[in-house]
């Protein structure tokens, strides 16, 4: 600002093409090779590298020095100091605009610009969790995992999974774990608070949209004011014991098929009877994530299958019938795809 406000328009224009010329050789010539020699050996990419010549902070030391320097020749009575001055300005007014406007199409054409968010990031590595991301993972999603837990960590890296250690509340364990491209934030530890502020620090320090805790069930809190204010949602159909999933998966009592929607047929006599399992009670099957327009996402409460939707089921083998017969009944079928 204090080197705009002491250049006038007649001086710049008086530069004339030499101007012109000086500039466009900083930008094409100079600057790339200066980058090119001083990041010579280090681990960065010819394209990187490229990047950091496009649209690396140039300026704001060159404006501070060239004030200094006019002032002192201006002072000194030598001639130059205007010229001086004018030249930083238009060098930083170009630079400014030229990358400003084109860094994205740069970007993308030496192919070193972030993804967008499509990762799933899931707090706790639990049996549950594994055949979450193992089923997210199959549909071609980037999946990683969090735990403060050496040997969960471990267990998930064993699996072919990225793992971050760390206390997932802290800012920079969710740095390290890319948390700018992640779309989806899944907390399935048995700490229904921990699951909340998990999903709540995601939103608020990089603005992950959508937020999945796993809970019993919600009698306030702040799972409560999250699901209120929309914010978050329960992740999988119902409330789950993971605990309980934890075990069946140790004892190979648990197993995952592949489900497709169907409405089922109204009933005349809608009231449900004793008998007949209400919408979340048992623990015969774990809805764990819905196929819909060729893309795969974890499942929540909220959501509302529609005809042709897929489904990934964790079911439990001894009491496989009867979560096949209350799938049915919800319009899931099993699938041979």
């Amino acid at each position: 600002v204090m080197l705009a406000a002491g250049v006038r328009f007649e001086e710049v224009r008086a530069l004339g093409w030499g101007g012109w010329f000086v500039v466009a050789s900083l930008i094409f010539l100079v600057r790339p090779l200066q980058v090119f020699i001083t990041t010579r050996g280090s681990e960065l990419s010819i394209p990187e590298r490229g990047f950091i010549a496009w649209v690396a902070p140039r300026g704001i030391v060159a404006a501070a020095i060239a004030s200094i320097v006019a002032r002192s020749l201006e002072n000194a009575g030598l001639a130059g100091g205007v010229e001086l001055r004018a030249l930083v300005f238009l060098t930083i007014a170009c630079t400014v605009t030229v990358a400003g406007l084109s860094a994205g199409l740069v970007g993308n054409w030496l192919g070193v610009r972030l993804p967008g968010r499509d990762r799933i990031a899931i707090l706790g590595v639990g049996a549950i969790g594994i055949a979450l991301g193992e089923v997210l993972r199959a549909a071609g999603r980037g999946v990683i995992f969090l735990d403060s837990n050496p040997h969960k960590t471990r267990q998930a890296e064993e699996l072919g999974f990225p793992v971050v250690f760390g206390n997932a509340l802290q800012e920079r364990t969710l740095q390290r774990a890319g948390f700018e491209s992640v779309e989806t934030a899944v907390a399935l530890t048995g700490n229904k608070t921990l699951n909340g502020v998990f999903v709540d620090r995601a939103r608020d320090f990089f603005g992950v949209r959508r937020g999945l805790v796993a809970a019993t069930e919600i009698d306030g809190g702040l799972v409560a004011e999250l699901v209120e204010r929309e914010e978050a949602d329960v992740v999988f159909e119902a409330h789950h014991d993971l605990e309980r999933w934890d075990s069946r998966w140790r004892s190979g009592e648990a197993e995952v098929i592949r489900c497709r929607y169907a409405p089922p047929r109204e009933i005349e006599d809608p009231a449900p009877s004793e008998e007949s399992p209400a919408r979340g009670s048992g623990e015969a099957f774990v809805i764990l994530a819905i196929e819909r327009g060729g893309v795969t996402h974890p499942m929540s409460m909220a959501f509302e299958p529609k005809p042709d939707d897929g489904a990934n089921v964790a079911l439990h083998i001894p009491e496989r019938d009867e979560a096949l017969a209350t799938l049915a009944s919800r319009g899931w079928l099993p699938s041979g795809d």
